[in-house]
């Protein structure tokens, strides 16, 4: 199961399935999962509670690969993260 959060594109609709689900927020898109991949610079996802987000994961694994959270901060507060981008 993949899930997919972004304020504005849209996923078409013939490719939602039971394994691509487009969620209307972080939190929702992060229930229960074992990795986040960031692929956007949403100012969004730089403001969300990312010590709250880990409670709703599995895992936390972060595989940032716009490098646009502090890989210090994200480690310091328990997450395997991954900077793997340019900015």
């Amino acid at each position: 199961m993949v899930r997919v959060h972004d304020p504005l594109a849209k996923v078409p609709a013939y490719l939602i399935s039971q394994r691509l689900t487009q969620c209307h927020s972080p939190e929702q898109a992060v229930q229960k999962v074992d990795a986040v991949i960031i692929c956007t610079e949403w100012p969004l996802y730089q403001k969300i509670d990312w010590l709250y987000m880990k409670e709703l994961m599995n895992k936390p694994y972060i595989f940032d690969g716009r490098n646009m959270l502090d890989a210090k901060q994200m480690i310091s507060m328990g997450y395997d993260y991954y900077g793997v981008g340019n900015r």
